[in-house]
């Protein structure tokens, strides 16, 4: 009896703790999807649709980690990025770095589509808000492709000293 009131309370503890626990950044190192072979009849490196999923899935998964609860998602706890933009994309809340191959910047782009998916009347407020997408007649001009997000990707050669790979 003592055995179960001693984890009893150790679970106690830890649901206690984990309330007050506070995310302040995230870093995610994330290689690519799949690609084309190095070899063979197709064009060289490029990602495939395949691999365009993988990373639609990564950035999902962060996202429902991170940013946006998501209903359906039940196998990730979420503990969201204290004062980062949930669903408009603020890009100078983010850094996404990209060695220059194709299949590796088409990589993040497939990823922040899903840290960021389409979301119609979803502005950052330090690119203006709302106000920026207010039409003098007071409509609201919504980005295209449904709301698609614009993320600013860097491309870093292994010489860059920003680069994971510069030594």
């Amino acid at each position: 009896m003592a055995l179960l009131a001693a984890t009893a309370l150790a679970l106690l503890a830890r649901t206690s703790s984990a309330q007050t626990e506070h995310v302040w950044s995230s870093v995610a190192w994330i290689l690519h999807g799949e690609r084309t072979p190095i070899w063979g009849s197709l064009p060289q490196l490029t990602l495939t649709p395949l691999g365009a999923q993988q990373m639609f899935a990564q950035g999902s998964l962060l996202r429902a980690r991170y940013l946006s609860r998501d209903p359906n998602e039940k196998n990730t706890e979420y503990t969201p990025i204290v004062g980062i933009e949930a669903n408009a994309i603020d890009n100078s809340q983010l850094t996404i770095l990209a060695p220059t191959d194709p299949y590796m910047v088409t990589s993040a782009q497939a990823f922040t589509q899903g840290l960021y998916p389409p979301i119609l009347q979803a502005f950052s407020n330090n690119s203006g808000g709302m106000e920026a997408a207010l039409n003098p007649n007071g409509s609201i001009v919504n980005y295209p492709l449904g709301g698609y997000q614009y993320p600013n990707i860097k491309t870093v050669s292994g010489l860059d000293y920003e680069s994971v790979w510069y030594v």
